[in-house]
């Protein structure tokens, strides 16, 4: 379904809650599941609520990141915040703008 719902899709935005006891394991559903759409553009992983559940931390997210080949940024983020959404924003398309050059 993720790849019907994904198609034509400029970028990926992974919004992890950092809250779940397996927040980890949720990363790896995500990225296996939009797998060919990260290898064909720009990606973004945003964790949430690390402010009150600092573990596992961002290094561990980006950690995990690398042993699924995936080279793209984790941000802390509070999706209930308009600047941060507009940042994250700001950095797919700046991930983009790099992988189109």
């Amino acid at each position: 379904m993720w790849q019907i719902l994904s198609r034509g899709a400029l970028g990926l935005i992974i919004l992890i809650d950092n809250s779940r006891a397996a927040a980890m394991e949720d990363l790896d559903v995500y990225i296996k599941g939009f797998a060919a759409l990260i290898a064909d553009t720009a990606c973004v992983v945003a964790i949430g609520r690390m402010d009150m559940h600092p573990v596992p931390d961002v290094d561990s997210f980006s950690e995990r990141l690398a042993q699924h080949g995936v080279l793209c940024p984790g941000v802390p983020t509070d999706v209930r915040d308009p600047e941060a959404v507009s940042m994250l924003l700001d950095l797919l398309l700046t991930q983009l703008e790099i992988k189109a050059s």
